[in-house]
């Protein structure tokens, strides 16, 4: 029997449902984050990283697997028509190096702020304080934490060197209450200056300054990561006063300079983090026209990123990013060199590299998925699909390539559909999941189905009638499977009726 033909059936079932006061069929249309604080797993984990951190609200938490073949799958509880699932990142970053300090004392350095917090401070003295540092990654500043030993209370203001190379203040305060407690401050800001390089300025007061780290957390522009050379693995020669451990860092005028002209050279770098190399900037103060490859080392083999035989250079300074013909998953990069006319002088070399996309799925059930997408990686990434659902599953699947899948703020954005009694009768079927419940002394189809409807938490999507017993069995979900030997009657919500095949 097809219920959907009975329309006076229909007709008597919405009397019943408004006459008893049931569920309300018509919704609103209301979209929110209908992820948040829902169920997740993932097949693994690492760093802490519960599946559950991806779906929490906060983009300074992430869901993170130990594989590179890691599943994340969230359970929504309901069906959801799904209108965008967005990623926003927020990740914490340590200061990766310090430029200066207006004061300190010997033994208690303003390097000791680098990294993470170990009880190893800077002081500063009597007079102004002040300290200027970087990190890594450039971003949007959100949070700067100062993790204070002692003079919590004293800063007054946080600045961000911008794209203009001058400081400019992003927040500031007339310090009032300063403690010699061990205190972690966190100022919060949404900033227009994007930079990896900030200063911060301290009052004098009756206690001593002793600052043991700072972190920033921030949301970065694009879905590009930048990196600079953290070590060196290897170098052909080089010049006294001109090492290439000078190529560590930034490009701050501290130049690899290799001896031997009118011969092939090469330097061998290494970056803090594997990633999917998309571009190379080598940043020269002289000797432009040298450059005759780069490659990339994955396991034991070397790839060709990028190469030309070099015809003649020149003394002229330049950032030399070529248009790779490949790119690689790595943290190893060789670059070689021609010498030619002129000195070669290398002051830094970056990778950028684009986060590794996602792959998700939407779904009814957790073994059906209708919906496949890929999301790129950026602050703030976005997939539409073009199948809206409803669906209560989503899987994703991180890259194939080496990395880790990480999860940071999850938002899907979507809304309950209308429930309107619109049923699909199929038979020969057995339900694979718990039921929700069972109801006795239900004579017909009709009742089992406005049975179903009425129950809202949770949520019925499908019924079971058992003429033989009279009862009439509520499922929330569609799993599953054919058995011929099954008689009863399966009530299932329209929008779903694709799933069950007589």
């Amino acid at each position: 029997m097809d219920v959907q033909r009975l329309g006076t059936c229909f007709i008597l079932i919405g009397v019943l449902l408004v006459t008893h006061g049931g569920v309300e069929f018509v919704s609103a249309n209301t979209i929110s984050n209908v992820a948040l604080g829902k169920n997740a797993s993932q097949t693994d984990t690492a760093k802490g990283g519960s599946p559950a951190l991806a779906v929490d609200g906060d983009p300074s938490t992430c869901s993170e697997s130990a594989s590179a073949l890691a599943d994340w799958t969230l359970n929504l509880g309901d069906y959801f028509i799904i209108e965008e699932v967005s990623e926003t990142r927020s990740e914490s970053q340590w200061v990766s190096s310090v430029v200066k300090a207006t004061s300190e004392n010997a033994g208690w350095d303003s390097t000791n702020i680098k990294g993470p917090n170990d009880n190893s401070v800077w002081m500063g003295d009597a007079h102004v304080h002040a300290v200027h540092f970087t990190f890594k990654y450039e971003v949007w500043p959100k949070q700067l934490d100062i993790y204070f030993n002692s003079g919590a209370g004293s800063e007054k203001a946080i600045e961000c060197w911008n794209a203009q190379k001058i400081y400019v203040p992003i927040w500031g305060t007339i310090p009032n209450i300063v403690t010699n407690a061990i205190q972690t401050v966190s100022h919060v800001d949404d900033s227009s200056c994007y930079s990896r390089v900030y200063r911060v300025k301290f009052a004098v007061s009756n206690h001593k300054l002793l600052v043991d780290a700072i972190s920033l957390r921030g949301e970065q522009s694009d879905g590009s990561l930048q990196q600079w050379v953290s070590d060196i693995w290897y170098k052909t020669s080089e010049v006294s006063g001109y090492e290439a451990s000078n190529l560590k860092g930034v490009n701050d005028g501290a130049v690899w300079q290799p001896e031997l002209p009118l011969n092939l050279q090469y330097v061998e770098v290494m970056f803090d983090k594997k990633v999917h190399v998309t571009r190379v900037d080598i940043y020269e103060r002289s000797g432009a026209g040298s450059e005759k490859a780069i490659h990339c080392k994955v396991g034991e083999n070397w790839i060709s990123l990028w190469s030309k035989t070099p015809v003649s250079s020149s003394s002229d300074a330049q950032i030399f990013s070529p248009k790779l013909t490949a790119s690689c998953f790595s943290n190893h990069i060789m670059v070689e060199f021609l010498l030619l006319q002129h000195d070669l002088k290398v002051d830094a070399i970056s990778v950028h590299a684009d986060k590794s996309p996602i792959s998700i799925q939407l779904g009814m059930t957790q073994d059906q998925y209708q919906a496949h997408g890929i999301m790129n990686r950026n602050s703030l990434a976005t997939w539409r699909p073009a199948e809206k659902g409803p669906y209560r599953y989503i899987r994703i699947q991180g890259s194939l390539q080496q990395e880790p899948l990480k999860i940071c703020n999850l938002q899907i954005k979507g809304y309950l559909p209308s429930r309107k009694p619109l049923f699909k009768s199929v038979k020969f079927i057995t339900m694979t999941i718990p039921r929700l419940g069972t109801v006795s002394n239900i004579q017909s189809v009709i009742a089992c189905a406005t049975t179903c409807t009425s129950q809202t938490a949770p949520p019925c999507v499908t019924a079971q009638f058992d003429p033989e017993w009279h009862s009439c069995a509520m499922f929330g979900g569609f799993e599953h499977r054919k058995d011929n030997d099954n008689r009863n009657e399966t009530m299932v919500f329209k929008f779903a009726a694709h799933l069950f095949k007589n």
